[in-house]
């Protein structure tokens, strides 16, 4: 009589373990395919991202050049600084350009529009290292709040010098999609991968743990002395075939003691 005590909660801890096991199998994949998915998504956006910065680099500079050259001309025609700052606010209105300066060549600035909020250039390192090598020079700087890319071109001044022209725009926008992008990325990532995992529970719940459970009631079943218990087959796995030599054991079993019982009742009479 204690022995189906025994048993059956040895059987319910197996078959706890069992869903453990395949609880911790199925997060592990989880967990094993966001880092890859997300790595590569995250790799794939950095990459757009590098490529569309170059993509402005290339535009900021056809930009100055072109518009150093306008400025030039304008300069050399006798227009005055006044001319040339209300040209300056015109071509201001190009979207993400912050700022506009000119630099005659002493440093010095010249003429010079900003948007509103933005910080007001000033002639630094960069832009003396532009005016004495006479070569353009690009440069992306961080600030606490904004990334600016700087492009900084020079061009010739009356008196045979060379002055400078600087033009900054921003990238914040960029930089905003991006995260925009990587947030979106993760989150359908994160919904895929939860119908992904939900899918393998209900699937590895459905074809292991349940015939499983069913072997372990049925091998309880005969540990109590029902050699009649059997368990159906509806699969060809291997599981199925552990189905199968557990009813021929069953058998084999229940034909022994009905050949005992057969042997004791001759012996009785």
């Amino acid at each position: 009589m204690n022995q189906p005590n025994r048993t059956l909660p040895r059987g319910r801890w197996q078959v706890r373990l069992l869903r453990n096991m395949t609880t911790r199998l199925v997060i592990l994949l989880m967990l094993t395919l966001m880092i890859i998915t997300g790595v590569n998504d995250y790799l794939r956006l950095v990459r757009e991202r590098e490529r569309l910065l170059l993509k402005a680099r290339q535009d900021e500079r056809i930009f100055a050049e072109t518009l150093a050259l306008a400025v030039s001309r304008n300069i050399r025609s006798g227009r005055t600084t006044a001319e040339v700052k209300e040209l300056l606010n015109d071509i201001l209105a190009r979207p993400s350009l912050v700022s506009v300066t000119i630099y005659d060549p002493e440093g010095q600035v010249v003429a010079q529009t900003v948007l509103p909020g933005f910080p007001v250039p000033a002639a630094d390192g960069l832009v003396r290292d532009s005016l004495k090598q006479r070569e353009a020079v690009s440069a992306l700087v961080d600030t606490a709040s904004e990334r600016f890319l700087r492009y900084i071109q020079p061009f010739p001044w009356p008196g045979r010098r060379t002055a400078a022209l600087e033009v900054q725009q921003t990238i914040g926008g960029m930089e905003e999609e991006f995260q925009r992008a990587v947030r979106e990325n993760v989150l359908s990532r994160l919904v895929v991968l939860a119908l992904f995992v939900l899918s393998i529970t209900a699937i590895t719940r459905w074809s292991i743990a349940r015939p499983v459970q069913a072997l372990i009631a049925g091998a309880q079943a005969v540990g109590r002395g029902n050699l009649s218990q059997r368990i159906e087959v509806r699969r060809w796995d291997e599981i199925g075939q552990l189905a199968e030599e557990f009813n021929r054991m069953a058998e084999s079993l229940q034909a022994a003691n009905q050949e005992l019982l057969n042997q004791a009742e001759e012996r009785l009479r």
